[in-house]
């Protein structure tokens, strides 16, 4: 790994009993890199994110991060060093609305922020809360309740408020699961425009290959809990051993 390696695993293993869930995995990916991490059910992902987010501890390996090791810390630690992952089930306020789902993340992460504060920072918050929304396409919902939207725009929702936390590292982890097709068509043009982010670093695990191509500078497939291959999408979409377990196999 070089001095630009922005997020690294070594050996990275989660095992459940006697399942071994992820195995040994040592990967990393580069600061403004966008990366997937691919593989049948079963394969891994979701765990070797959560084991990366903190959501899980792991049995054995280590996460660094920034060149620090932050294995084991808890999910909202490693969040305020600047690494946050979005949810498979979609996690947010139903009851508050759009605007304040957002402004409550970008008000957290602003340490210096109490109820004692100037005016001025307060409208600092907002601004940058208008700005997440206006990023993510939901400007025109701001004043909605969250859990009156469809699935679509509150995975939205989701990506604003990890976005309002001024993330170095976000992980996706399938985000245009369960949508309708211009429900996919809207979120696959938000996550192409923050991969093209170079202030912002990427990693996404999704089942639809075809969006894995228009996103991932690089792939590492994962099989059984282990990294199968990784290479380019072109590489990854001609490999034999890939199409038998992934494409062939979902």
């Amino acid at each position: 790994m070089n001095d630009s390696v922005v997020l690294r695993t070594e050996d990275l293993t989660k095992r459940f009993g006697s399942l071994t869930a992820v195995d040994s995995v040592s990967w990393g990916i580069e600061s403004g890199a966008t990366k997937a991490i691919i593989g049948p059910n079963g394969a891994g992902k979701s765990t070797f994110f959560n084991l990366i987010s903190g959501v899980l501890p792991p049995t054995s390996g280590e996460v660094e991060f920034h060149g620090e090791r932050i294995t084991g810390n808890p999910e909202y630690k490693i969040a305020r060093r600047g690494l946050v992952k979005t949810h498979q089930t979609t996690n947010i306020y139903e009851e508050s609305t759009v605007f304040d789902n957002v402004r409550i993340a970008a008000q957290t992460n602003r340490t210096t922020f109490n109820m004692w504060s100037k005016a001025s920072d307060l409208t600092t918050v907002n601004d940058q809360t208008e700005r997440v929304l206006e990023r993510v396409g939901l400007t025109d919902e701001r004043d909605r309740m969250a859990g009156e939207l469809p699935h679509g725009l509150q995975r939205k929702i989701e990506i604003g408020i990890a976005l309002a936390t001024d993330p170095d590292v976000i992980l996706f982890d399938e985000p245009i699961a369960g949508m309708s097709q211009d429900g996919r068509r809207e979120m696959l043009t938000v996550l192409q425009e923050l991969s093209n982010d170079p202030s912002l670093t990427t990693v996404i695990t999704e089942h639809d290959f075809d969006i894995i191509m228009n996103l991932a500078e690089e792939i590492t497939v994962l099989h059984q809990g282990a990294i199968l291959t990784e290479g380019t999408p072109d590489e990854i979409a001609h490999n034999e051993q890939v199409q038998k377990v992934y494409l062939g196999g979902d």
